[in-house]
């Protein structure tokens, strides 16, 4: 079915308590002038003149039902209540289609950097997710460095980074970079550098959990280590990472849900005080800082809800000889544990430490 037909739609208006049909015609979320900017456009199917025209909202007017309809109220100068307009569309795909333009736009005029002059250079949203990524290969390596370069707008931020994950682009780059290791070209592990660095720069949060993944961090430090601006080599970011970084695991976990988002943290808080410390700016800063913190407290969340984890804590504190080593290491852990369980819910923060200290739980550590 052609693009043009699954975006066939009957135009009502209601008029009286009764919905009245205004004409058939095809819909476009079309970006006209910087005065009107983004709006819902329908011509008619008979003679292509325009028999809707309205600009797209911030607003939680919108309303998508069952499958084939969108239903929004018009703000109208000759009423206070405005007017009711729906989209019937023929098909639902097509429905589906505008309705995801159309919340795609408002999260672009909701940002406070957004800049509707580059929209404009676009026809519609349509044109501007019209371009592909190049091959992940080294003849294309300047390529892919000048895309990830370019002083892009909020819009085509979310645009390649859309585009990254959905064609899992990240891991085509990683296995690049093992190729570049095999080339010995200083030239293009530099270039590396600047792709992955601009990658995170796009400020995607699932981008960065890939970053940081067991799948990808490795590589992609060892390509953050190529800074042409930093003394190349100083730095083994991913050898710190994978042999001096050691995971101490005090208490049975027995969760790969809790340790992946214990080894995700420490590994944003490494990209961020160190491998990246001087090039990352205040919104990627803030979206890591925010990834952090909420990873923080769904792991203190889980942990101090788990009555065998705190209790196998506590009877080994108890067995511990007063200078090792060891106990540092628990007294360190059960201090930054308490700390973190302040960050949650006042509720949740109260509830935990007065069950815990009810349990005499602390009473054991009067003899250290």
């Amino acid at each position: 079915m052609a693009k043009r037909d699954i975006r066939r739609v009957k135009l009502y208006k209601m008029k009286n308590d009764d919905w009245e049909d205004k004409g058939t015609g095809h819909v476009r979320c079309v970006f006209l002038n910087k005065q009107e900017g983004p709006c819902i456009v329908v011509k008619s199917e008979i003679n292509d003149a325009e028999i809707l025209r309205s600009k797209i909202s911030t607003e939680d007017r919108y309303v998508k039902q069952q499958e084939t309809l969108i239903v929004w109220t018009e703000p109208d100068n000759d009423s206070d209540d405005g007017v009711d307009l729906a989209l019937s569309f023929q098909n639902r795909m097509g429905c589906s289609e505008v309705w995801e333009e159309i919340c795609e736009l408002q999260q672009y005029l909701s940002n406070p950097e957004f800049d509707l002059e580059q929209l404009l250079k676009y026809q519609d949203l349509e044109c501007m997710k019209s371009w592909s990524l190049p091959p992940a290969n080294i003849d294309h390596i300047d390529e892919i460095a000048l895309l990830l370069s370019q002083n892009i707008t909020i819009p085509e931020k979310q645009l390649i980074a859309t585009t990254l994950i959905k064609e899992q682009y990240l891991s085509k780059l990683v296995d690049l970079w093992k190729k570049v290791q095999d080339t010995d070209s200083e030239e293009h592990y530099q270039k590396m550098y600047h792709i992955f660095k601009d990658i995170i720069l796009l400020n995607s949060i699932q981008l960065l959990e890939q970053v940081v993944s067991s799948k990808n961090v490795f590589e992609i430090m060892a390509a953050l280590e190529h800074d042409p601006e930093q003394h190349i080599g100083t730095i083994k970011h991913s050898e710190f990472l994978q042999k001096e970084a050691k995971y101490k695991e005090l208490v049975q976990l027995n969760d790969p849900n809790i340790e992946n988002k214990i080894h995700q943290t420490y590994r944003l808080q490494y990209l961020k005080d160190v491998a990246l410390a001087r090039t990352l700016d205040e919104h990627t800063f803030g979206t890591i800082n925010t990834l952090i913190c909420v990873n923080n407290i769904h792991i203190i969340a889980e942990i101090s809800g788990r009555e065998d984890i705190i209790e196998s804590l506590f009877i080994k504190l108890k067995g511990m000889d007063v200078q090792s080593e060891q106990l540092k290491d628990h007294l360190s852990f059960l201090s930054e544990m308490c700390d973190m369980i302040k960050s949650l819910e006042q509720k949740k923060s109260l509830f935990f430490i007065k069950h815990y200290t009810n349990m005499n739980y602390f009473i054991s550590l009067k003899k250290l």
